[in-house]
C-alpha cells in the first residue's frame, strides 16, 4: 500500500503571497493520481487555512493506517514558505505568525514523528520552500545535524529539498522552479517506463547547474533503485500543460476548465486588492464602531467601564517612535511623513588640528575640548492622507479607587493594498489623587498586517479587545485572588 500526503500555501495573511504555489499542488496532485500508484491521498490547500486544522488532518490520516496493512512508501510534498530555526523546520501555514511559530507551522519533528508511526518501507518528503527573499534553512551546522536524525528515523528514505540552505528558492510567474523541474524530468519517458527517484534528481541537478539559479540538495538512505512513477498516457497528458513549457506568453492555471489565463487576467485579478480610498475609510470606522460596541466580559461589568478615544496628535501617543522607525525601515510604502527631532550630544575634539595625526599614546586630557554636536533622530509621523482618526484608545476605566485603568491603543498604518494595525496594551499610573495618566513606557507595539478585506479587519478587532480584556481580568485575579475563582 503506498499513501501520499501534498500540501501546499499561497494566500498567506501575514507572510508574502505566493501564487505558484497553487499552481504547484494541483499539478503535484494530476501527476500523483494519474499514477494509479497511490492507494489514499490527502490534499491540504488554501482551504485549509489554519495550521492546527493541517495538523488534525495529518493526525486523522495516519491513524488510518497505523497497524494496518504494511505501508510500502509515504510520499510528502509541501510547497510554500519554510523556515529551519533552533534546530526545527516549519511548514508555515497560512495562519502564520512569527510570535506564535508553533502554533501557526507544522513542525517537522512532529509530522517525523506521524510518519515513522506508519512504519513504511520508504519515506520520500519533497520540500519547494519559496522564501521570497528570506533564505530557505538559513543556519550552520545545525541542519546538517537536524537532517542526520530526521534521515536515521525511517528504514529508507529520500528527502529533496529545493535549494541549499544559505539559498532561496525561486519561482516563475506561475509555478516553482523546483516542482517544476521535477515533474520535467518525467517527459523524458517513454509510457510504461518507471522513473527512479534517483532518475528525477539526476535530472533536476543537470537543470540547475545550467541556470545557476538555485542548487536543489538531497539526501537519502537507499540503494536507489526505488521507482517514484511508471509514466502512463494520464501522466504524459498533464505534463503537457502550458506550465510547465518556457515560455514568455500567456500561461495556464490548472483547474476544472483547464481555461487559459492571459496576462490581462493576471493583472485583473491583482487589481482586484487596490480598493477605493472610500472602502478604506469604511472599514476604519467599522473597526471603531465595533470597538465601542464590545460589550465586557461579565467578571469586569462592575469593576469598569469602556470608553474610546481618540488621539488626533500622534505625538502624544506612547512610544510613537517606535512605530516611526519600524516604518523607516518598511521597504512596502505608507501613506506616512516622517519627523525627526535634533538631539545634542557632546563629543571630545583635539583642541588643535596638528593633534589629529598624533598618536594617542603622548595625547593628554588637557589636549582636547568637549563640544556640542547635533544628530538627527526620528520622533514621530504623520499620514499623508485624510483618515478617520489616527490613533485610537480604548480605556478600562477602574469604577473603584484602588483600580488602576488599562487602555489599547491602536494605530493604523496604510499601504497601497493592506492596513498595518499597531496594537499595545498600556498600563496607566498615578498623577494626583484620584488621577491617572497613560504609562507611556509600558507601551510595546505589535504589529498585524491584512488585506483591505472586512472579515481580517474585524479579526483584528476581536483579538487585540479580548487580549487586553483578558490582560485585565488577570490582574484582578492576582491581586484579589478568590477561592475557587476559575476567571
Amino acid at each position: 500500500m503506498n499513501i501520499a500526503i501534498l500540501m501546499a500555501q499561497s494566500e498567506y495573511r501575514s507572510a508574502p503571497k505566493l501564487p505558484a504555489c497553487k499552481n504547484d499542488l494541483q499539478l503535484m496532485k494530476l501527476v500523483v493520481e494519474s499514477s494509479k500508484k497511490y492507494d489514499d491521498i490527502l490534499i491540504l490547500d488554501d482551504s485549509v487555512g489554519r495550521a492546527y486544522d493541517a495538523n488534525e488532518q495529518i493526525i486523522q490520516f495516519v491513524e488510518k493506517y497505523k497497524g494496518g496493512d504494511q505501508i510500502d512508501e509515504v510520499l510528502l510534498y509541501f510547497s510554500g514558505h519554510g523556515n529551519f530555526e533552533n534546530n526545527e523546520f516549519y511548514y508555515v501555514w497560512d495562519d502564520y505568525e512569527k510570535t506564535r511559530k508553533r502554533q501557526t507551522c507544522l513542525g517537522n519533528t512532529e509530522i517525523d514523528g506521524f510518519l515513522r508511526s506508519l512504519n513504511a518501507k520508504l519515506t520520500v518528503k519533497i520540500i519547494d520552500a519559496c522564501n521570497s527573499g528570506v533564505p530557505y534553512l538559513k543556519g550552520d551546522s545545525g541542519f546538517d545535524k537536524f537532517l542526520s536524525i530526521s534521515k536515521d528515523a525511517f528504514q529508507k528514505c529520500y528527502f529533496l529539498f529545493s535549494s541549499q540552505n544559505d539559498e532561496t528558492s525561486g519561482a516563475d510567474f506561475q509555478i516553482s522552479l523546483f516542482t517544476k523541474s521535477i515533474l520535467n524530468s518525467l517527459k523524458n519517458f517513454d509510457e510504461g517506463k518507471g522513473v527512479r527517484y534517483r532518475d528525477v534528481m539526476n535530472y533536476v541537478t543537470d537543470e540547475f547547474e545550467k541556470n545557476g539559479v538555485q542548487t536543489p540538495f538531497f539526501v537519502t538512505q537507499c540503494d536507489n533503485t526505488d521507482v517514484f512513477l511508471d509514466v502512463n498516457s494520464e501522466i504524459k497528458s498533464v505534463l503537457g500543460s502550458e506550465l510547465l513549457r518556457d515560455s514568455s506568453g500567456a500561461v495556464a492555471e490548472l483547474g476544472p476548465s483547464n481555461v487559459p489565463i492571459t496576462l490581462l487576467d493576471l493583472v485583473r485579478k491583482d487589481a482586484e486588492k487596490y480598493v477605493p480610498f472610500e472602502d478604506v475609510n469604511k472599514y476604519l470606522e467599522h473597526f471603531r464602531k465595533k470597538l465601542s460596541a464590545e460589550e465586557l466580559n461579565p467578571v469586569l461589568k462592575d469593576l469598569y467601564t469602556i470608553k474610546v478615544d481618540e488621539i488626533t496628535n500622534l505625538k502624544d501617543v506612547p512610544q510613537i517612535k517606535d512605530i516611526a522607525s519600524w516604518i523607516r525601515t518598511r521597504n512596502k510604502e505608507t501613506y506616512t511623513r516622517l519627523h525627526f527631532i535634533s538631539v545634542p550630544y557632546e563629543e571630545k575634539v583635539p583642541k588643535y588640528p596638528l593633534l589629529r595625526i598624533r598618536s594617542s599614546l603622548f595625547a593628554s586630557e588637557e589636549d582636547y575640548k568637549t563640544v556640542t554636536k547635533y544628530r538627527e533622530e526620528i520622533n514621530s509621523f504623520s499620514n499623508t492622507l485624510e483618515m478617520p482618526y489616527t490613533s485610537l484608545n480604548v480605556v478600562f476605566k477602574g469604577l473603584f479607587p484602588n483600580l488602576m485603568n488599562v487602555s489599547l491603543g491602536v494605530v493604523p498604518v496604510l499601504s497601497r493594498t493592506s492596513v498595518c494595525f499597531f496594537i499595545s496594551k498600556i498600563d496607566y499610573k498615578r498623577s494626583g489623587w484620584d488621577d491617572q495618566v497613560m504609562d507611556s513606557f509600558s507601551a510595546k507595539w505589535e504589529f498585524k498586517e491584512v488585506p483591505y478585506e472586512q472579515t481580517a479587519i474585524d479579526e483584528v478587532e476581536s483579538k487585540a479587545f479580548h487580549k487586553v480584556e483578558q490582560y485585565v481580568i488577570d490582574l484582578l485575579n492576582s491581586r484579589f485572588p478568590v477561592k475557587g475563582n476559575e476567571n
